[in-house]
């Protein structure tokens, strides 16, 4: 490695940048386009490269609105009545691994994204989430507590969002909230239960996913991410299709940053290329 390498390593490590390789080039004929597989939580921070990206596109590609009032509501429909669907599910043992891998209780309401009970304590939110919350709100509160709690505390989708509408760039949604949520609620509840079930395992599978996810690796992140329960067909395989079809036009004519859940990108890749364009998998720092 040379000098300058050394620098660039030695400013990533202080700032928790990170290159970018979940990133495809998307071209046909003249027209070139970037794919980006994102994830929603992340202990390192890809802004750099995003920023890189939005400087030669004219339009990003986000899957659903992420402005703080559709968070909010979000945050308020997952907290209608569940009906204790969880509760009846998970046992006593089940319940202490769920409280031994959140360690970080105050994420959410840190975050105003989910509406927790104030001054909540670790006990309080894995009871809360269990018995108040809609089973997909459970996990996801509860998940993402224990990333905050690993100091998964950046927010790949949210980042690009807010760059694009501060460099004025045309920002399309390609779903809508209320579609978005019909996808949460079509989660399957074995799925989540047995994921809940599995908090002990929690550390050791998000440590090996990010290592794949910073090495670009994608088959072996799709590989391990899929008893993961927003990895099913509900979730991924319907919405692929819609996710193609919308972006289509903008990636034909170029000049587009489509930014998707990687589970997505292997489909949508796959579309790609029986529709003519070139696809080169890409660095970006």
């Amino acid at each position: 490695m040379g000098i300058v390498g050394k620098i660039l390593r030695v400013r990533d490590l202080l700032t928790e940048e990170r290159p970018l390789r979940m990133v495809w080039r998307v071209q046909r004929g003249g027209a070139v386009s970037h794919l980006v597989g994102t994830v929603h939580f992340f202990p390192y921070k890809f802004r750099r490269a995003l920023k890189r990206l939005m400087e030669s596109s004219r339009v990003v590609l986000v899957e659903g609105p992420l402005d703080i009032g559709d968070l909010r509501e979000v945050a308020r429909r997952g907290q209608e009545p569940a009906k204790g669907e969880l509760a009846g599910l998970l046992q006593a043992h089940d319940v202490e691994r769920l409280r031994a891998a959140v360690k970080s209780p105050g994420w959410a309401r840190k975050e105003v994204l989910w509406l927790l009970p104030s001054g909540s304590s670790k006990q309080d939110v894995v009871e809360y989430a269990i018995e108040r919350m809609r089973p997909w709100m459970a996990f996801f509160t509860l998940w993402v507590s224990h990333l905050e709690g690993k100091g998964w505390i950046y927010q790949m989708d949210k980042d690009g969002y807010d760059l694009a509408k501060k460099m004025g760039l045309e920002l399309v949604c390609l779903e809508s909230l209320e579609e978005q949520i019909q996808t949460l609620e079509s989660i399957p509840l074995e799925r989540i239960r047995d994921f809940l079930k599995a908090a002990d395992r929690w550390s050791k599978y998000s440590d090996h996913y990010a290592r794949l996810y910073l090495q670009g690796r994608l088959e072996e992140l799709l590989e391990l991410s899929a008893s993961f329960p927003s990895r099913c067909e509900q979730v991924i395989d319907r919405r692929d299709r819609v996710l193609y079809h919308r972006m289509g036009k903008y990636l034909a004519e170029g000049g587009a940053l489509a930014m998707v859940g990687t589970p997505h990108t292997r489909a949508i890749l796959k579309w790609l290329e029986e529709d003519g364009f070139s696809l080169k998998q890409i660095e970006v720092s």
